[in-house]
């Protein structure tokens, strides 16, 4: 599994990262919304807590939910199945599907070597 993406939410003061497999990934960074048999991803939500040896600065607590997300065919279609491994998480598994999957990866600079 590979990073995706990360989301951090004040509010509430947790930190998640979105880690998928190389299918996963490719996902992540096409623009036409295509699906293969085999995606998967990894939500996990950590809480925040203060960082004792930076002021200002938080770190990661406990894992507060993890999160599992995979494309399977069936028939010839794809379809998205969800299961909250750790953790209570509000909301139904379509818009946990929906939420997760229209994550975006990051963009990382290529480097040249001269």
């Amino acid at each position: 599994m590979a990073i995706i993406t990360a989301l951090f939410n004040t509010a509430v003061q947790t930190t998640s990262v979105l880690y998928g497999n190389a299918l996963a990934v490719a996902a992540a960074h096409d623009t036409a919304g295509v699906h293969q048999p085999g995606e998967e991803y990894r939500l996990v939500t950590w809480r925040q807590k203060g960082n004792p040896l930076w002021f200002g600065g938080n770190i990661n607590d406990s894992i507060q939910a993890v999160e599992r997300v995979r494309a399977i065919a069936t028939d010839g279609v794809v379809d998205m199945q969800y299961d909250a491994m750790v953790g209570d998480v509000a909301g139904n598994s379509g818009e946990r599907v929906r939420f997760i999957i229209g994550l975006k990866g990051l963009e990382f600079p290529s480097v040249s070597q001269n």
